[in-house]
């Protein structure tokens, strides 16, 4: 006599996944990737036409790479690379930056991508600025340019020309004047270890350049 337990209806163990969710998924996948090869026949006519069109030395330089770093973005994606990995491999090899240029490449490749349009960042005074303040990349251009200066021609006043005519256009494309106050950049420069001088005015030194550090040196 059968036991109870053979009486059971018999099931064959489940799929993963139903044909029509596979098929639908399938379905997905191949839209995404007509998408992304529309996206690329885009930006590469929108990188032609950029290169040709020099009329701000600046501004097309910036453009033009953020297009050719969205361009390199697709290709990887449609490579089957992950987006992290892909922006990740940009940044470094097409900026030599980190983290943050990664972060922005995600953001402009997939509003590229959504909408094919350049994103066109409006960077304001608050939330987005203080994020790139304490960027690391932000800092190290700071730095370099720092201590590239005579003492004389280091002031808060020439960071602050220098941050937004140079920095904040490269690391984000942003254009625009009085995005960061002299009082800021004072701040950071004391943050950073540079001292005012009260017997030369207008004149910064960090540590190792006070007057009185030079003498004792040379003693």
């Amino acid at each position: 006599m059968p036991s109870p337990q053979s009486l059971q209806p018999q099931f064959p163990p489940p799929f993963p996944f139903s044909f029509s969710e596979t098929q639908n998924r399938s379905l997905i996948t191949e839209e995404l990737t007509r998408n992304l090869q529309i996206r690329l026949k885009e930006i590469n006519q929108q990188c032609s036409i950029t290169k040709s069109a020099k009329t701000n030395k600046n501004v097309f330089t910036y453009d033009y790479l953020r297009r050719l770093s969205i361009r390199r973005y697709i290709q990887l994606l449609l490579d089957g690379r992950g987006k992290m990995d892909a922006s990740n491999q940009i940044a470094q090899t097409m900026w030599d930056k980190g983290d943050y240029i990664a972060r922005c490449i995600r953001k402009c490749g997939a509003h590229f991508i959504q909408t094919g349009e350049l994103l066109i960042y409006h960077q304001g005074k608050h939330t987005k600025l203080e994020s790139l303040l304490n960027d690391e990349n932000f800092k190290e251009e700071c730095l370099t340019w720092l201590r590239q200066q005579k003492p004389e021609s280091r002031t808060p006043g020439n960071l602050k020309m220098y941050i937004e005519g140079t920095i904040f256009p490269k690391l984000t494309g942003h254009i625009k004047k009085d995005t960061i106050s002299e009082k800021t950049c004072r701040n950071y420069m004391h943050l950073w270890g540079y001292k005012y001088d009260e017997r030369r005015k207008g004149v910064y030194y960090d540590r190792h350049e006070r007057p009185d550090v030079v003498l004792y040196r040379k003693e």
